[in-house]
């Protein structure tokens, strides 16, 4: 009680203090969800939310990292305590060249004479033979091929001249065998451009440029005329497309920009440098599929006439993520 102060005064007191009490509590439920949240942001990683590896703190990696150092410890400590012998172990399944039925090069071995009397074996009666087949690859070489255009006259006066085909693009050039094993050490395999130079010319000799080696990407991607359409009809005839949110950079060097593979399937997907879920379903006009897999996010959570479904992955990450609120 407020010794003193008049019952008014103390009414309007009390009231006073009550109403900064209940305010209080207000802002410090407020403050709690606001610690709350901001733990669940920072407890987020790539174990346990849709982020990427890159995004994790430097303690989360240091942590993610001593994991697999104990587990690969476990799985040592387990193939220490068993028994193992050398080579391939039993039921393990075993890796071997087939004999070929009809092999590309025969070579026969003949026997000179015989280590008991040196006789001349060569008039000597046939007893069988014993195979043994090597593989391997033949002599890396470039082969030339000289295209001739042949000029005929005709009776009316006009020359004609025979077409030269497509790789015949000047008195000299590469051809397309050549420009794909290029192209596939540079991209299949990402060699710099000089290693890939360096590369074709100790195998074949072909002293390529690297400029020449630089060409070959806008050279491949002006011949996949066509690709998005097939592409696309893939799309449309597959029972079950998967719907990402993981980027990627096309074009670094020119400054670049960050591309959405917007739709997949196991063996095709098509990249946009748009996010925008209407472009999403221009791009897949026409598509029907029965299930359409989607990571949850609003880019990709809808999408008519399929069937919605929600990636398993996804889901373990955000259970994995409320298991760790609680904890």
């Amino acid at each position: 009680m407020l010794a003193g102060v008049p019952d008014d005064d103390r009414g309007r007191s009390l009231k006073a203090l009550v109403a900064e009490n209940t305010a209080l509590r207000e802002e410090n439920e407020r403050l709690a969800r606001k610690i709350a949240e901001l733990e669940a942001r920072l407890s987020k990683s790539s174990q346990n939310s849709s982020m990427p590896p890159s995004s994790d703190s430097p303690g989360t990696r240091v942590e993610a990292t001593k994991i697999r150092a104990e587990r690969r410890d476990e799985q040592k400590r387990e193939r220490q305590a068993e028994v193992r012998r050398r080579g391939k172990q039993v039921g393990a399944p075993g890796k071997n060249l087939p004999v070929r039925e009809n092999p590309d090069e025969i070579v026969t071995h003949e026997p000179g004479q015989c280590s008991s009397c040196e006789e001349d074996l060569s008039g000597a009666a046939d007893e069988g033979f014993e195979a043994r087949q090597v593989f391997d690859v033949p002599d890396p070489k470039l082969i030339c091929t000289e295209h001739r255009s042949v000029r005929r006259r005709c009776r009316c006066g006009t020359v004609m001249a025979g077409g030269f085909p497509p790789e015949a693009k000047a008195p000299t050039s590469y051809g397309p065998k050549l420009r794909a094993a290029t192209l596939y050490l540079l991209h299949g395999q990402h060699l710099p451009v000089e290693r890939t130079a360096e590369a074709i010319s100790a195998m074949l000799g072909a002293d390529i440029s690297t400029g020449f080696v630089a060409s070959l990407a806008g050279e491949a991607a002006r011949g996949l005329s066509g690709f998005m359409d097939e592409l696309r009809r893939r799309l449309h005839a597959a029972r079950v497309i998967h719907v990402g949110e993981t980027t990627t950079r096309c074009a670094p060097r020119s400054g670049g920009c960050t591309s959405w593979p917007m739709s997949c399937t196991r063996t095709c997907s098509p990249v946009t440098p748009a996010r925008d879920p209407p472009l999403r379903r221009r791009a897949c006009s026409g598509t029907s599929p029965a299930s359409w897999c989607t990571t949850g996010s609003r880019c990709t959570s809808r999408q008519d006439r399929a069937t919605p479904a929600i990636c398993l992955a996804h889901m373990l990450r955000d259970l994995a993520s409320v298991g760790a609120r609680w904890n």
